[in-house]
């Protein structure tokens, strides 16, 4: 793995030695199957051992399955350096050797001799490490294959892919787990941990004697290193102990004000060569003043205390990183945060900054996993105190953890980078953990950036894994990527190793190599060549300097702090005589033209529109702005001095409001140049807060500022209401009838006086709320200073009622319109007016600021009378004239009484979803709860059309008590196409008892169906029969399920032939899985079917047919509304306009199939009778009747066989709409015995509305003569 990585805290560093007799080919080999197969082990797939479970309870990978061990497999071991810097970062020193052992052509004899000299031998040059393992290679057919117990056999050892290797290591991480558990146990006994760095040249001029008896005499450190006998070896084979560390030597704690430093006043860059020049200084002047008596105390807060409180903490970031390495990545970041927080709380810098590190590396590992993560509030606090005034950040309410976590990873890195510079007190980190540190860091941001500035799997597998991924878009779009190459440029030059840096010659090359390969990520091929050359420059002078030992030493100086504050005795001396001073600073302040913030709190109420756009009692500006700015800052000066922290907050304050315009800026805000650059705003923040910090410490009464931005709320927006708390009036529910006045469109060339015209006022409607329930809103707020606001609390300010309100303390970044959320409940029911909020920003006094919506900016009179000092002097008749006041917006509410609320309990089926066949329906019940204080009346309950319905009429409300639930039954049909339904409840409240309240809600409850097919019908054709009454309906039926299903085709229909006809009998059968039938139902004509379009004719066939099914325990009915047929089937399926009906008037009819007729005598007369019937509504043209007659051979008529009694055909006339029974006979004698066809056909004569022979209708019959 990378050396650099942005993880690489997270990384187990692994030193693979080869042991006995191994080839080099081969181990080089193996090596690259460890580093390409083994570097990532998930904890799910490790062994379960109980024993083993027990050893490492605290780091067990079945409390964090989802986690990873990321081994850096490595052959080389560290240097010295490098080991020193361990525990305060544990990845630098290899906690696991593994001892690579070929063990082909050996007997088992000589292996097992060579497998205890080669545990021997690890065992002496490694005793430091946590876990000593020894891998076999082992042939497929070697014999050599031995039993012991730190010895992993691995088979095919050589071969990609095989699966044998990561089991082998899957057992190697269960052994290591547990042996790093035993060594957890014995970290957690040591009761501190030394930082790692070195002394200030000044300090270490002082002789080694006197600098131990100064050490013995003062109080204890909290650096102290734990001997061998309290930290011992938790490897398995009584290696010798390994303390955690092994760093340089540190002086006492600070204990006074003068060696305290405020990480947050630091210099606003991040440039290193500034802050080591003034950690001279202050080495310096720490070295002259080492005589000061310290201010000590008593109790819980004494110095002895906070050294032990903070080993303790040390102790646990080190845990908290030795569970990151473990993968016990949410273990580790409870730990981290913890302890962290409490370095913070107790100053110990260096080590706040090494739990932040290891914060971020948790959220980045957790985050990479797919995991589910929220964004400490300590990264945020981070945040607030850091932060680029040139870059617009997303701060809109729907973005996701891991879009914030990288917007605020850029201001997170820049406050590590800081506490790191910082050092603590005489102690300044080496120069190699800075270096690294500020290239891992830049190296996440450049990586960012390269995919837009998000963070999703393709980001997060180039910084964990290393892959490499082309990213979508470029970064360079500052609108996407909010990380600008500058910024990551400026992070990076913190690493860049200065002229007295102690770095080895392997470390300053390989600092340079990390830094060139993140300008290649960032494309910045100049300075990436301006590296490079650095590098072999450095190189070719490290040669050159190596034939000149003996050079002069070279130093590194402590990192700069900021002056310490004068004594509390000082200060509240001060404090009383701060009425005299603050009277002469408004003195000269006012002379020079500056305007002053008030020096006492802002009264209760709200103050009047025209306080807004002047914190003054003048109305007319003079003075140059510049001199403004000068005077106050040496006033401010002047008061840090004196000091007076009133002053100091006021002059402060009333500095940054002269730093911008009275203005509410535009909505997309393009702030103009500040006179004040961004680095003097961070200042004089840092100013406010450290004077703060300081006054509360001496008990200083309300030492707060008045906030500089009078415009500071621009707009109040409530959010929609849930689907489940939405108030709806009864009248508007979707479920009530429109009235005819509604259905009636309006007419537009009628001039109506009520209609709204462009220009015209619309009244707002008012915001609906609900008493004593909660409501989201979004508070937009304005900063157009170059630093961050830190809001502590926000309440809404109205008339008629009070609002209670549920708010988290944020930070308002910097330049910019942020919209902040708040929660906030009505406590009365009536109406009410929201005119602004009353904010407490930190430092600040509590105060109340109008809605300012609209922009505005105070511009100043064109017409200037007077200079100077008189004019502010008042003109009688011209002042206030013409000034133009912001305009203030208020919210008109309207709060109800409370509401039922109704959620959705449970429902009656397996992870609410349910699967069914197509056609086939299911019962389930949805059962609700009443989860408020008032009785609940379900009134109305719909589901998806067609699909979800009750099972029963509701037929009457159902009313849900509180606290109590109810079921409501419902039916689902399986419908294809359909995958998703929904059963809507409408609910009110019985207050009234009548159930007509006036508003409703409703809850809707979403259900998963899965819809499989049973049946699948196709190649649908209609074929015609003897008869114009029916037809043939043929189609392909098909067993889609995989179990055998039993079908059923049957008319349902009320005009389905007799009963006694086989021609119209159901058919039925049964299909295998997979298996096609064709199915052929003769079905009788209806009478409106004839005057029907296509998908008219379609919907009334499905109707009358009826296809069922039957599967074990399942049945159903199918759907055949999707049937689609051609023009052609169409058309026989409706049939001619003219039905017949052709048969026998002395014959009884039989029961037969062919539809013979028996007991017809040879010479016997028989009347054979047609029916006619007109199946449409509008008249036939005139109609030709014909009869023939076709013996059973097909031989055509003759007078042998039949003779018929007058005309065979005949000319009828027209038939009326929906004419019935015109009924036409022939008188026929039959001559031969034998089977004779009759068939009647008729047509119609052409006209010219009909041609002729558009279409013919036919009946037929047999007769058996005897």
């Amino acid at each position: 793995m990378d050396r650099y990585s942005p993880v690489a805290p997270s990384h187990v560093r692994v030193l693979v030695l080869p042991v006995g007799r191994v080839d080099r080919t081969r181990f080089v080999h193996f090596l690259t199957r460890l580093q390409k197969e083994a570097a990532f082990v998930q904890l799910a797939d490790l062994p379960s051992d109980e024993d083993a479970n027990a050893r490492l309870s605290t780091l067990s990978p079945k409390t964090f399955p989802n986690g990873s061990i990321l081994f850096n497999y490595s052959t080389v071991d560290q240097i010295d350096q490098h080991h020193q810097l361990s525990p305060f970062e544990l990845f630098r020193e290899p906690l696991l050797v593994l001892g690579v052992a070929h063990l082909d052509g050996v007997t088992p004899e000589d292996a097992e001799k060579e497998l205890k000299e080669a545990t021997q031998y690890l065992r002496e040059r490694h005793p430091r490490v946590v876990h000593r393992q020894l891998l076999a290679l082992n042939e497929p057919a070697s014999e050599s294959n031995v039993h012991h117990g730190n010895v992993i056999s691995i088979a095919e050892p050589f071969r990609d892919g095989d699966g044998a290797l990561k089991k082998a290591v899957h057992e190697l991480a269960s052994r290591f787990l547990a042996e790093l558990a035993t060594y957890t146990k014995a970290m957690q006994a040591s009761p501190s941990i030394q930082t790692p760095g070195q002394t200030s040249r000044s300090l270490q001029t002082q002789p080694v004697r006197e600098k131990s008896r100064q050490i013995g005499a003062g109080l204890p450190s909290g650096r102290h290193t734990p001997s061998g006998s309290e930290v011992s070896s938790p490897t398995s084979d009584n290696s010798p102990s390994r303390p955690p560390s092994r760093g340089f030597g540190s002086p006492p704690p600070a204990t006074s004000f003068n060696q305290m430093q405020h990480v947050t006043s630091a210099s606003g860059g991040l440039g290193r060569s500034d802050s080591r020049a003034s950690s001279k200084s202050q080495s310096e002047n720490r070295a002259e003043t080492q005589d000061r008596v310290s201010v000590q105390g008593f109790g819980s807060n004494t110095s002895q205390e906070k050294a032990r409180n903070r080993g303790k903490a040390r102790v646990g970031i080190v845990i908290g990183h030795i569970h990151l390495m473990a993968g016990q990545w949410n273990e580790a970041l409870r730990i981290l945060i913890e302890h962290t927080t409490r370095s913070r709380a107790l100053a110990d810098h260096l080590w706040h900054a090494k739990g932040m590190e290891g914060i971020c590396n948790c959220l980045l590992l957790i985050a990479w996993a797919g995991l589910e993560f929220l964004i400490p509030s300590l990264l945020l606090q981070s945040d607030r105190t850091n932060t680029s005034g040139h870059r617009k950040r997303d701060s809109q309410n729907g973005e996701t953890p891991a879009r914030k976590f990288a917007n605020i990873l850029p201001e997170v890195f820049k406050s590590i980078m800081n506490l790191y510079l910082a050092g603590d007190g005489s102690l300044e980190l080496p120069p190699v953990i800075i270096s690294e540190a500020a290239i891992r860091f830049s190296k996440t941001l450049a990586i960012i950036r390269r995919y837009n500035g998000q963070l999703h799997g393709t980001s997060l597998a180039h910084i964990v894994q290393d892959k490499i991924i082309p990213a979508n878009g470029s970064g360079d779009d500052l609108s996407i990527s909010l990380i600008s190459r500058s910024a990551v440029a400026d992070m990076l030059s913190l690493a860049q190793p200065v002229s007295d840096d102690t770095l080895t010659l392997a470390d300053h090359i390989s600092i340079l190599a990390g830094i060139s390969s993140v300008y290649s990520i960032l494309q910045m091929n100049r300075k990436k060549a301006i590296t490079v050359r650095a590098m072999v420059a450095k190189l070719t002078a490290a040669l050159n300097r190596a034939r000149k030992l003996g050079a002069a030493e070279m130093g590194i100086h402590p990192a700069a702090s900021l002056s310490a504050e004068t004594g509390a005795g000082t200060i509240l001396a001060v404090v009383e005589e701060s009425g005299g001073i603050n009277d002469l600073i408004s003195q000269i302040i006012d002379i020079y033209g500056a305007e002053m913030m008030s020096p006492l709190p802002p009264t209760s109420h709200t103050p009047a529109p025209k306080d807004l756009s002047h914190g003054s009692t003048s109305e007319v500006h003079f003075g140059n702005d510049a001199l403004k700015e000068s005077i106050m800052r040496d006033m401010v000066a002047f008061c840090e001095a004196s000091p007076d922290p009133y002053g100091v907050l006021r002059l402060t304050a009333s500095l940054l409001k002269s730093a911008r315009p009275c203005a509410a800026v535009d909505t997309e805000p393009e702030f103009s140049n500040s006179p004040i650059e961004e680095q003097e705003h961070l200042r004089l923040a840092a100013i406010i807060s450290r004077t703060i910090g300081v006054s509360k410490t001496l008990g200083l009464p309300d030492v707060q500022a008045t906030y500089w931005d009078p415009f500071l709320v621009r707009g109040i927006e409530f959010k929609p209401a849930k689907a489940t708390q939405k108030v709806i009036l009864r009248s508007k529910l979707k479920t009530a009838v429109p009235s005819a006045d509604d259905r009636i469109p309006g007419n537009p060339l009628l001039y109506d006086p009520n209609t709204s015209r462009p220009g015209t006022a619309i009244t707002p409607e008012k915001l609906l709320l609900v008493a004593a329930e909660s409501v989201e809103c979004t508070i937009e707020l304005q900063n157009p200073f170059d630093m961050p606001v830190e809001i502590e609390r926000m309440v809404l300010v109205a008339e008629g009622t009070e609002f209670a309100t549920s708010y988290r303390p944020c930070t308002l970044g910097p330049r910019r319109i942020q919209r902040i959320p708040l929660s906030v409940s009505p406590d009365n029911v009536g109406e009410s007016r929201i005119t602004g909020c009353r904010i407490k920003i930190f430092g600040c006094h509590e105060q109340i600021f109008y809605i300012v919506e609209k922009p505005w900016t105070d511009r100043p009179t064109l017409l200037v009378k007077d200079h100077g000092q008189n004019g502010r002097r008042p003109i009688k008749g011209v002042r206030g004239s013409g000034i133009t006041y912001p305009e203030t917006s208020q919210i008109a509410a309207k709060i109800i009484g409370k509401q039922p609320i109704l959620v959705f309990e449970s429902v009656s089926l397996l992870e609410s979803s349910l699967m069914l066949l197509e056609g086939e329906s299911q019962c389930f019940g949805i059962t609700l709860r009443n989860t408020s204080s008032i009785t609940a009346s379900v009134f109305e309950a719909v589901g998806t059309k067609n699909v979800l319905g009750l099972a029963d009429e509701m037929a009457s409300p159902v009313n849900i008590a509180p606290g109590e639930t109810a079921t409501l039954k419902f039916e689902a049909v399986g419908t294809a196409g359909v995958s998703e339904i929904q059963a809507d409840f409408y609910y009110c409240s019985t207050a009234d008892g009548a159930n007509t309240s006036e508003y409703v809600r409703m809850l809707s409850v979403p259900l998963n169906l899965t819809v499989n097919a049973a049946l699948r019908f196709q190649h649908f054709d209609v074929l015609p029969t003897d008869s114009s009454a029916t037809f043939m309906l043929c189609f392909d039926i098909g067993n889609a399920w995989p179990k055998p299903l039993t079908y059923s085709c049957e008319v349902a229909s009320a005009e389905k032939p007799e009963a006694d006809d086989d021609d119209f009998c159901t058919e039925n059968g049964t299909l295998g899985p997979g298996e096609v039938a064709r199915v052929h139902v003769k079905i009788k004509r209806w009478s409106s079917l004839a005057d029907c379009d296509k998908k008219e004719v379609c919907r009334q066939l499905a109707d009358h047919l009826r296809v069922s099914w039957t599967c074990e325990n399942r049945t159903g009915e199918m759907d055949l509304s999707n049937m689609s047929l051609p023009t052609e089937a169409i058309a026989l399926v409706q049939g001619p306009p003219v039905q017949v009906d052709l048969h026998i008037l002395s014959m009884a009819k039989q029961k037969s199939s062919t539809r013979s007729f028996a007991g017809a005598k040879i010479g016997s007369f028989m009347t054979v009778r047609a029916n006619l019937t007109n199946r449409i509504t509008t008249p036939t043209s005139p109609l030709f009747i014909q009869l023939h007659t076709r013996t059973a051979d097909g031989a055509l008529y003759n007078d042998r066989h039949i003779a018929v009694a007058g005309a065979q055909h005949r000319i009828l006339p027209p038939l009326d709409g929906w004419c019935k029974d015109k009924i036409v006979d022939f008188v026929t004698c039959p001559l031969m015995a034998g089977v004779v066809e009759l068939k009647v056909t008729v047509t119609p004569i052409g006209t010219a509305s009909a041609p002729s022979g558009s279409w013919v209708s036919a009946d037929s019959l047999m007769i058996n003569v005897e």
